[in-house]
């Protein structure tokens, strides 16, 4: 039944609904359930000077405008303004979602944006596939790409720049103030708020990195301090820890840090340090491996200790030997409780047991000998048995001292001298062996009475 009618405008009340008729054609339903707007661009319109443009561009579909003057003068699709002057002079562009008065106001060509909050992404004109949730947040923006700013202020005044986020209170307030800015990452309470120009930082925590104005920069941190926590720069690719000490939890109680070290590690309580360091561990326990390559073949040896570069890198299962130096017990395989301090020393043992190398290249070709001692540089070069005394300073076969343990020998290539005490010796049949000048061998020793007696007997 018609109830109204006025130039052209007809409304109508049934029993369930109230319709609205322009010319004959309906424009808008009312009944128990829904609200209908009904025009051939599917427009939803709502508001003084709404969507003025898309009520007279028939090509323009499936725009939803509600607020005063909310894309008042938009000419393209499927866009969304909801709010005073939300998009209110954008024209052409689509896949815009504007929310909160003042949004979006002033873009003109921009596509793909999502801003909400009053004042969101207020002045950026042209740019594209921006998320602004906030108040002010990318407020003046002008010509930003693909950012992501939440919070209020968030992004403020960054006038343009590319693949920025910006998280929290006013998180990058500043950035870009005097131009383009690209790829920061700030997370925090006025995070980066105050770095005008710089790209490529990533900031994390309640002001972190707040007043910090550089490039290529980590600070993570929940203070404004010039001590982060974690500070790192990556274009020179390093990183410091301003703490008192670093904690690392796992089941094993292992601590494993370097490129691809302990890459196969089952064992626990290790400790390996340094690029490919213990790289080839399966089930080996309690090992400090410190260094490059360092233990890199061991697979389940125990109890070891190896520092320097390739220290013990073929051992394999060798347990309880300390190397330390570059390549130090290189070679080692199977051999246990060693000791190798010094560069190369030990370096081709590889079976060889209990032996103590002390100095550059000790024990240098020894493979298999056991229970050496070898002190000094280049002490036991040549050595290939076991059970050897060698304190050199060199690669010499004559050291100063020489020993051998299971004969109970110890040789002198040297003067000796005994000063303001005496030689001792506790056997009697044990005396001073001479050389005769033809080359014979006497033993000089002493009776009841005082007097020496001398026995010849082979030389030794």
């Amino acid at each position: 039944m018609v109830i109204a009618q006025l130039c052209g405008l007809q409304l109508f009340a049934q029993e369930s609904s109230v319709k609205i008729l322009l010319n004959e054609e309906e424009r808008f339903r009312f009944d128990s359930i829904q609200l209908r707007f009904i025009n051939t661009g599917h427009h939803v319109m709502i508001g003084d000077s709404t969507g003025m443009n898309n009520i007279a561009n028939s090509q323009t579909e499936e725009n939803t405008s509600i607020g005063h003057r909310a894309g008042s003068i938009n000419q393209d699709s499927w866009n969304t303004f909801l709010g005073a002057r939300a998009g209110e002079y954008h024209n052409i562009g689509r896949n815009n979602t504007y929310l909160g008065a003042w949004a979006g106001r002033w873009d003109s060509t921009g596509q793909n944006n999502t801003y909400v909050g009053a004042d969101a992404g207020e002045h950026n004109k042209t740019g594209r596939n921006n998320t602004f949730i906030g108040w002010l947040a990318g407020a003046n923006s002008d010509s930003c790409f693909n950012n992501t700013f939440l919070g209020r202020s968030a992004g403020d005044y960054t006038k343009g720049g590319e693949g920025n986020v910006f998280v929290g209170l006013a998180a990058g307030g500043y950035s870009g103030i005097n131009g383009s800015v690209t790829g920061n990452t700030y997370i925090g309470t006025r995070a980066g708020c105050d770095n005008p120009n710089g790209e490529g930082n990533v900031f994390i925590g309640y002001f972190a990195g707040a007043y910090d104005t550089s490039s290529n920069h980590l600070i993570i941190a929940n203070s404004q301090t010039s001590y982060p926590l974690i500070y790192g720069e990556f274009d020179n690719q390093m990183i410091r820890l301003n703490a008192h000490r670093m904690e690392m939890k796992n089941n094993e109680e292992n601590i494993i840090i370097g490129d691809s070290s302990g890459l196969q590690t089952y064992g626990y309580q290790n400790v390996i340090l340094g690029s490919k360091s213990g790289k080839n561990i399966t089930s080996a326990n309690r090992n400090t491996y410190i260094g490059y390559k360092a233990g890199y073949n061991d697979t389940s040896g125990h109890f070891n200790v190896f520092i320097g570069m390739e220290t013990g890198l073929q051992n394999t299962s060798g347990n309880r030997n300390t190397f330390v130096g570059t390549n130090a017990g290189y070679s080692n395989t199977t051999g246990l409780r060693n000791t190798f301090i010094g560069l190369s020393s030990g370096p081709n043992n590889t079976s060889g047991s209990y032996n103590t190398y002390i100095g550059r290249t000790a024990g240098w070709l020894n493979q298999t000998g056991d229970s050496n001692v070898f002190i000094g540089n280049g002490a036991g070069w040549n050595e290939m048995g076991s059970r050897k005394l060698y304190i050199a300073n060199s690669e010499t076969s004559d050291p100063l001292i020489y020993g051998e343990f299971d004969n109970e020998i110890l040789k002198f290539h040297a003067e000796t001298r005994v000063v303001d005490h005496d030689v001792y010796v506790t056997d009697p049949i044990r005396g001073i062996i001479l050389t005769s000048p033809g080359g014979f061998c006497w033993r000089v020793t002493v009776n009841d009475t005082g007097d020496l007696v001398c026995l010849q007997i082979n030389c030794p």
